[in-house]
């Protein structure tokens, strides 16, 4: 725990960073626990700071969580230990989503479906198929507001050329020679706006050879961000949507509410499904499990 508030405080080499975080990783025992649980929360806020992304997609620290994630992913503990991780700092882990969705829906019915699971493996399923929910949610958010955004530039765009239009054609009365005089002048203007504009993008081509003088080829320049998402357009397919469903329809059934940690389990699987149809609403509902338990109870 002092090695990670010490990480999170100063740089350090990116080796040791690295082999820290791996060992804390692989480390699921019970006696443990709190310690690893502590020592990983100080710790995950600073490694995208402490490990920068580089030449790669996807981060270095997500590749080593995946990896570790498949390795250990036959022993429950392991792989309870990384998805309460993945819970807890759902936020860093967003834009490489989908390294990690499909083996959360895989698990979904291996963790909370048993009748003999412990309370809390079947807290944390419903709680990974919430996750999945959240994160379509904030795509279909993200997705909708930038839409939005292009649109109203696009108006934007329309009106400016609209309104340039009616300065230069006559729209405005007055002297017939005050208009030709402004059209002039505003053509002067354009004329020496455009060859600045060509002499400056001419520079900037023979100083960058990636970069030509049309306008298409500026848009292809990296920025900072865009190589850190390289997931950010991930949706889950239609066979992790109707699993997560239907996980949720046979979670609700399989959890009797006759504690209070059962009925707010019970009320949280309600919940998840209810915003899942909203997420979804043409995922293929199964109605098997259901039919079978309501013909094997007794009139």
């Amino acid at each position: 725990v002092n090695v990670c508030h010490f990480l999170e405080a100063y740089q350090a080499p990116e080796k040791i960073i690295l082999q820290v975080f791996v060992a804390l990783l692989r480390t699921c025992q019970p006696e443990n626990k709190v310690l690893v649980k502590q020592a990983l929360d100080i710790l995950m806020p600073a490694l995208p700071r402490r490990l920068p992304i580089g030449e790669s997609k996807v981060p270095i620290w997500i590749r080593y969580t995946k990896r570790i994630l498949v390795e250990e992913g036959h022993s429950v503990p392991s792989l309870i230990h990384i998805f309460q991780l993945l819970v807890r700092h759902s936020d860093l882990f967003y834009s490489c989503r989908a390294q990690f969705v499909p083996q959360m829906v895989n698990s979904l019915s291996r963790l909370g479906l048993p009748q003999n699971t412990p309370p809390e493996n079947r807290r944390l399923a419903i709680d990974l198929a919430g996750l999945v929910v959240a994160w379509e949610k904030r795509r279909q958010t993200e997705a909708k507001a930038a839409a939005e955004l292009d649109g109203h530039i696009q108006n934007t765009d329309t009106n400016i050329s609209s309104m340039a239009s009616i300065d230069c054609g006559g729209g405005v009365a007055g002297p017939k020679r005050s208009s030709e005089a402004a059209c002039l002048t505003n053509g002067s203007d354009d004329m020496s706006k455009r060859v600045k504009t060509e002499s400056g993008l001419a520079c900037l081509s023979s100083m960058s050879p990636g970069i030509g003088t049309s306008g298409g080829s500026i848009s292809n320049i990296g920025t900072p961000g865009s190589i850190g998402q390289p997931d950010e357009e991930f949706k889950p397919n239609a066979a992790m949507e109707e699993m997560i469903i239907n996980f949720l329809i046979r979670v609700s059934l399989v959890t009797e509410p006759k504690d209070r940690e059962m009925v707010s389990m019970y009320k949280q699987a309600l919940d998840l499904l209810t915003q899942a149809l909203e997420v979804w609403p043409t995922a293929n509902v199964k109605f098997n499990y259901l039919e079978k338990l309501l013909c094997s109870v007794q009139p």
